[in-house]
Formats: C-alpha cells, sequence, structure tokens
C-alpha cells in the first residue's frame, strides 16, 4: 500500500510537471505568435462642399461707332423738308447756320455769330411789326410746302435747282422762283423771287425777308 501511494503521488507529480511544462510552451508558443494590430479607428473626414463653378465674365460689347446722322442738305427734298422744320418751330437761329455756306462767312466773323445776328434780326422784326412778319412767315412756308415732291430744273453742271412755286396765303396767291445751290455736297437756299424782280433787275437774287438777311448772304431769308 504504501508503494502503491508512492506510485500514485510519483505519477501525479509527473503529471503535474507535465501539465505546468506544457503549460509554459503554451504560454512560449503564445508569445512567439505575431501581434495582430487592431486597425485605427476611422476618422471621418469633414465634407468639403463642391466648388461652384466660376461664372464666365461677360466680355463687353465691342464699342461700336455711332453713325453719324446724314446731314439733310445732302439731298433736295430733305434740305426743303429742313427748311420747313425750322421755320414752323421758329428756330431761326438754325435756318440761319444752315443756310450760310462757309465760303461766305466775312473774315472776323464766325458762321455762328452770322447766325446770331440774323436770327436776332428776325425776332426783333416780329417785335415790331408783328403782322408784316406773320404775313412774310406764311409766305415762306406756303412756298416751301408747294415745291415738296417737285423735282426742279437742274442746271447743266447740276449745281443749281430751281422751283417754281404758286402758293396761297391769306393776302394772296403768288408764283416765286426757289433757287438752290450745291456747295461742297449740301444744298443751299440761293433765294426766292418773281418776275417782277428779274425784269427790274435781271441780277437781283431777292428774298421775300430780305430785311433781315445777313449782308453777306443776302439770298438767305
Amino acid at each position: 500500500m504504501a508503494v502503491l501511494g508512492v506510485v500514485v503521488w510519483w505519477l501525479m507529480q509527473g503529471t503535474s510537471t507535465k501539465d505546468a511544462k506544457m503549460a509554459e510552451t503554451s504560454k512560449s508558443i503564445v508569445a512567439d505568435q505575431p501581434k495582430v494590430l487592431s486597425p485605427a479607428p476611422r476618422v471621418e473626414q469633414p465634407l468639403t462642399p463642391p466648388v461652384a463653378p466660376k461664372a464666365k465674365t461677360a466680355e463687353p460689347d465691342p464699342v461700336v461707332a455711332t453713325p453719324k446722322p446724314a446731314d439733310p442738305r445732302a439731298k433736295l427734298d430733305t434740305a426743303i423738308a429742313e427748311y420747313l422744320r425750322a421755320w414752323e418751330s421758329e428756330d431761326y437761329y438754325t435756318f440761319y447756320l444752315e443756310q450760310i455756306p462757309p465760303d461766305e462767312v466775312p473774315a472776323g466773323k464766325t458762321m455762328e455769330e452770322l447766325a446770331r445776328e440774323a436770327a436776332d434780326k428776325v425776332v426783333k422784326s416780329f417785335q415790331l411789326e408783328p403782322q408784316f412778319m406773320m404775313d412774310v412767315r406764311a409766305m415762306e412756308l406756303a412756298a416751301y410746302h408747294s415745291i415738296q415732291g417737285q423735282t426742279p430744273i437742274l442746271s447743266d453742271d447740276g449745281n443749281t435747282a430751281t422751283y417754281e412755286s404758286h402758293a396761297v396765303t391769306r393776302l394772296d396767291s403768288f408764283s416765286v422762283k426757289i433757287t438752290l445751290l450745291k456747295k461742297n455736297g449740301l444744298w443751299y437756299l440761293d433765294g426766292m423771287s418773281n418776275e417782277a424782280d428779274a425784269e427790274n433787275d435781271p441780277d437781283v437774287d431777292n428774298g421775300v425777308d430780305a430785311n433781315v438777311t445777313p449782308d453777306s448772304n443776302p439770298g438767305v431769308h
């Protein structure tokens, strides 16, 4: 029995030692295994708002030169229409400014000064003799209206246009010749005359409004 107990004890010791060695071996194996690192926590990146496409800057429109309006005096029909507009609106300064050819402006004067003097004379005449000037103005307008759309008689060189005007006013019916001269491509009034004027003086260029015509341009009125 004693021997049996020793054998059992020995076996028990052997088993314990064997278990201990196995445990140590197990620990060694576990220690030798490479460590598996846990993945780092994922950090959410802040969302970047989408960048709006850059607006295309509109290119400035190319500068287009404004065409200069045609001078109404370049054609006979528009020239006569412009004379009517000036007289009907009582724009006497513009009327004379457009009817004084540059080559007839005397030395020491400007076209503007000459036109202003003539226009002032017309205004003064209306103040001094209103009825007479109203009748003169009525004759001017009636004469210009009567030649609108009319085909004039042109000189051989095409630089003189003569119209036969037959008009009626409150005073009387009358017939006059209206002459325009072309200079540097523009038409200017040269005068208004009737047959009696021509018989008395063939060289006369008498205007209906002769009293208020600048001396340098007696045919304009």
